[in-house]
């Protein structure tokens, strides 16, 4: 019997041992999986720690347009469109509604209603260029031919050579700066109107007085050098680019050689080949100038605006004989210059605002938080 219990004991501790070995066995795998469920969850939680930062950003940002568009709603309008904006806003309106009640009831007016806004605008446009430091600016051509579309109308109107002058001068490279300059018809802008203004009217007194000759007293006003107001096709070719020649010696004269030693010792002070040839990198103006070596860009930048005013004065014959062409030439350009504007309205302005609203609302954080000691 002893034996026997003595057995049974051993056959149970032998159990035991064997329970006691397949538990911990089964503690070792539960310890295996619950490291791999481990691993796998910090895995899971580092990617969903990277979308969480992701939908943080996308948050922060939706958070962020939120209170700008509060802040636009409560302070923009009140802080940053200021007054001369309003003021701005209201002639630009005022004037094109002006102007196109002239140009419809009485043409005859318009040298007058030119000459008018003339006297406002260009006064304004060289105390606004000359306290950036932009005045010669004022020296480009399309200056020279405003003067020169004045001097027609006021002094010497009989003069049917002058007015063929002017006729290319305005409906050719004057005109078609509107492009080539991406003017912008953005009305509460005094500077982008007066731009708009000095490529637009000229060409728009022109067409008036090239084509309703009958609102004009032809002993006034002489268009025609013979009585069928026919001419050779080289003619305003010829008499544009000889006034051309005698705009670029005079301008390259002034700016290269009298008043170089003036611009080199100041930066600030721009003329059209430093704003072309160093300022405007997006150009392709300035990318096609800046593969030459710097003594030859002057040279080349004279040649890229000698090609400009030949090509923009090849159509002006097809412009003087069919009045369609010429009316579809300046719609055109009238329509690109809206279009500018409102590509600037809907992108440049918003974000102008937008920037002006971030630094306003981070100044008045400034000024909320306490000093610290």
């Amino acid at each position: 019997m002893a034996k026997k219990t003595t057995k049974k004991s051993s056959s149970e501790t032998n159990q035991t041992m064997n329970g006691k070995q397949s538990d911990s066995d089964t503690a070792e795998r539960d310890v295996t999986l619950a490291k791999e469920e481990d691993q796998g969850k910090v895995l899971d939680f580092a990617s969903d720690k990277s979308l969480i930062s992701k939908e943080t950003v996308v948050e922060k940002k939706e958070s962020k347009t939120k209170k700008l568009k509060n802040f636009l709603k409560k302070i923009t309008i009140e802080k940053f469109i200021t007054l001369n904006d309003k003021l701005a806003f209201t002639m630009g309106v005022i004037f094109l509604i002006a102007t196109t009640f002239i140009l419809g009831r009485s043409p005859n007016y318009l040298p007058i209603w030119y000459l008018c806004w003339s006297a406002i605008l260009l006064p304004y446009r060289f105390w606004y260029f000359r306290s950036l430091g932009w005045h010669y600016f004022l020296l480009d051509f399309c200056y020279l031919a405003n003067a020169a579309t004045l001097f027609y109308l006021f002094l010497y109107p009989t003069s049917p050579h002058l007015f063929l002058l002017t006729f290319a001068n305005n409906s050719g490279p004057v005109l078609f700066a509107i492009v080539f300059w991406r003017n912008s018809l953005v009305l509460h802008d005094p500077d982008k109107l007066v731009s708009c203004y000095i490529h637009s009217l000229p060409p728009l007194l022109s067409y008036v007085i090239r084509w309703y000759p009958e609102y004009f007293n032809s002993r006034d006003y002489s268009t025609c050098l013979n009585n069928d107001c026919t001419l050779p096709f080289y003619y305003f070719i010829f008499i544009h680019m000889a006034f051309f020649l005698f705009w670029e010696c005079a301008y390259f004269l002034k700016t290269e050689m009298l008043d170089k030693p003036v611009l080199d010792e100041r930066d600030h002070l721009l003329t059209s080949f430093r704003w072309i040839a160093i300022k405007d990198t997006k150009s392709g103006s300035y990318r096609f100038i800046n593969k030459f070596s710097e003594p030859y860009r002057v040279f080349v930048f004279i040649g890229l605006q000698a090609l400009y005013h030949f090509l923009t004065v090849l159509p002006v014959k097809l412009m003087y004989d069919y009045f369609w062409i010429h009316t579809a030439i300046l719609i055109y350009n009238f329509i690109v210059m809206i279009y500018n504007g409102g590509s600037f309205y809907f992108e440049k302005f918003i974000d102008t605002i937008i920037e002006q609203s971030e630094q306003g609302l981070i100044k008045r954080k400034k000024k909320t938080q306490p000093q610290q000691q």
